[in-house]
């Protein structure tokens, strides 16, 4: 097999706030051809974390013909929501601006991420005038209202929305991508473990169900007894898994799209 080069541009700014820059790694693979886009969004229940988990995952999916953005975001409690799906659509705005410069296409423009990132990429999705073609959630919760994390991560989700639910029920279902869904929104793809013990499955088969009503894009692959994370993906349910991202990237920002 060859082994493909991968070109990274590291500590990027994208975004300026009173607390401090916003940074981004862009990682793109040897190519003469202009390649589609996609943002990644990293974990950590919107409070912890930064762009430096998702540094496998990004280079794997450069290898995959990519040019990849890899993006920190601003975090909770110090940063509630809409902090980060404002951070979100500011990297869609800056590659818009900026991605050409590293050989990529801004039109052909994807999302992926996990956990929360999962949830911020799906929201970025549904929302009107969305910049993103396709999105692909990894274990992200869907609906903020309903039970999207088991109790020992209850936290994560008050201190994302800076209120338990019965004082905000207007700005939960603002964070809710199941609350937004429309049948113009761009394909979603979600994939989740059936044995997560972090953010429950019924999150992403319940969130299906209701694309099916609201006829909208939405796409579910389960993955039996896998749990939250992905895992090594050369374990068989974990490649299989991976396999199914890539071809459902690859229909949307690909095939009969160059």
């Amino acid at each position: 097999m060859t082994r493909i080069r991968i070109t990274r541009q590291l500590n990027l700014v994208y975004a300026e706030h009173a607390d401090g820059p916003l940074y981004c790694d862009v990682l793109r693979p040897d190519s003469s051809e202009v390649l589609p886009v996609i943002l990644v969004a990293h974990g950590g229940g919107w409070c912890t974390g930064d762009r430096a988990e998702k540094a496998a995952e990004s280079m794997r999916l450069a290898r995959e013909g990519y040019v990849v953005v890899n993006i920190d975001y601003r975090l909770a409690p110090a940063h509630p929501f809409p902090a980060a799906y404002d951070d979100l659509m500011a990297a869609a705005a800056w590659i818009r601006q900026h991605i050409a410069e590293y050989g990529g296409d801004a039109m052909r423009l994807g999302a992926y991420g996990v956990s929360a990132g999962g949830h911020l990429v799906g929201l970025c999705a549904i929302a009107p005038g969305t910049p993103f073609v396709c999105a692909v959630s990894w274990g992200g919760p869907m609906d903020l209202r309903t039970s999207p994390v088991t109790a020992a991560y209850e936290g994560y989700v008050w201190a994302f929305l800076a209120a338990c639910p019965h004082d905000a029920p207007d700005r939960y279902a603002a964070a809710s991508p199941r609350a937004l869904l429309h049948a113009t929104m761009p394909p979603l793809l979600l994939v989740h473990g059936t044995a997560d013990d972090v953010v429950p499955v019924a999150q992403a088969v319940r969130m299906r169900q209701a694309a099916e009503i609201a006829i909208a894009p939405v796409e579910c692959y389960l993955i039996d007894g896998a749990g939250h994370a992905p895992g090594d993906p050369r374990e068989p349910r974990m490649g299989q898994a991976w396999d199914r991202v890539v071809a459902f990237l690859a229909a949307h920002l690909k095939d009969g799209n160059e």
